[in-house]
């Protein structure tokens, strides 16, 4: 390590390609962050057969390594689990990702390594770390709630969390559970990313405006939000869904069956700068999903002073009720249902939620987690 400028290289399987690419989104701001604190940062990810957009790249402030695989344009928790591709995908992803660690990693020689996540960064570097370097993983639901929950799989995530220096998880949730099922403690580093300000102002209206920002698949619960929409017989509403996955016919067919076409729009994958202008125009965000740790939208949504109305997963409830920015229901459409009835009928509650979220923004910042990441350096 060279003065106050540490070198950060940071492993992850989800980096994103574009600015509306949401999987790893937050990763990118934390590069932007590391590089204005003074650190130089270099990220290891696998080469998605996607369109890549230079500009935006070119602005992380990091060097972008990566490395051809068998996977294709499926992203590792796409692949169909048991089938002969994914099978092959996920041998490659391995192999090809420890065999282009070891190459950056003696190159580069960093002072700091982060992985994200456990599964499968962890595995990239796991007993290959460099010698002066402290090693973190930055563990989410999907590796522990997934994985590490799972018996024939949990002995070895441990053996990979026991091999780093040092944990984090992005939530409170998470950090119970890590401790749960390994007997090991983490800290926090928050999973926010920097969401475009924009102009335009909050205008309140007789129409319930709703908004959904997240992955089309079960575990996000979006049929949960439409059920309930339905349920709530609600009439003067608009729900716009930003996002894309394996359920989006599914729910086109259930808005068609119920004739929600003009008041139900799915609006496929957008970039920072327009879910900022959708957070800032609607009435709530809404995260109806069945498991959670801690949605990176939420964040997103204090950021534009956007009050929720959530399902009880993770730590939403703790925030909601903390900060008083939103409102928690059970993960099922009936009560879900009662809750857009309760908000429809008491408009006023949105200006109050919304004054509090200024409270969490102060609090809560990817550039704290880049200090959290900085300051690791301390231990070497």
């Amino acid at each position: 390590m060279t003065g106050n400028s540490p070198r950060v290289l940071i492993l992850t399987h989800c980096f994103p390609a574009s600015s509306s690419d949401i999987p790893g989104n937050f990763i990118y701001d934390l590069c932007v962050e590391l590089q204005k604190a003074g650190a130089r940062t270099e990220v290891i990810t696998q080469k998605m057969d996607c369109e890549y957009d230079e500009e935006y790249l070119n602005n992380c402030g990091a060097v972008l390594n990566y490395f051809n695989w068998r996977g294709g344009s499926e992203r590792f928790s796409d692949l169909k689990k048991f089938s002969l591709p994914a099978i092959l995908g996920y041998i490659s992803l391995i192999r090809q990702g420890r065999k282009e660690f070891r190459r950056v990693a003696e190159d580069f020689k960093p002072d700091i390594l982060l992985n994200c996540w456990a599964v499968p960064a962890g595995m990239w570097s796991y007993l290959q770390k460099p010698r002066g370097c402290v090693s973190a993983v930055w563990a989410l639901g999907s590796d522990i709630s997934v994985y590490g929950s799972k018996k024939i799989f949990r002995s070895f995530i441990k053996k990979i969390l026991s091999y780093q220096d040092v944990l984090f998880s992005n939530s409170i949730h998470l950090q119970k559970k890590i401790t749960d099922l390994f007997n090991l403690s983490s800290g926090m580093l928050f999973t926010s990313r920097n969401m475009p300000q924009t102009d335009q102002e909050y205008e309140r209206s007789s129409v319930l405006k709703l908004l959904f920002v997240g992955r089309l698949e079960k575990i996000k619960g979006p049929d949960i939000l439409i059920d309930a929409i339905i349920l709530s017989g609600i009439k003067n509403f608009n729900l716009r869904i930003i996002g894309d996955g394996e359920m989006k016919q599914e729910l086109i067919s259930t808005v068609r069956s119920n004739g929600l076409e003009n008041r139900i729009e799915f609006m496929g994958m957008k970039d920072a700068g327009e879910i900022s202008y959708h957070l800032k125009i609607s009435d709530y965000l809404v995260i109806s999903s069945r498991k959670e740790s801690m949605p990176v939208v939420f964040w997103e949504a204090m950021q534009m002073s956007t009050p929720v109305i959530a399902t009880d997963t993770g730590d939403i409830a703790y925030y909601c009720d903390k900060y008083n920015v939103g409102r928690i229901c059970r993960a099922e459409p009936g009560s879900l249902a009662e809750l857009l009835q309760f908000v429809s009928g008491l408009r006023d509650l949105r200006k109050i939620l919304s004054d509090n979220t200024s409270k969490l923004n102060k609090i809560f910042s990817m550039a704290s987690s880049a200090d959290t990441v900085i300051s690791l350096k301390e231990k070497l």
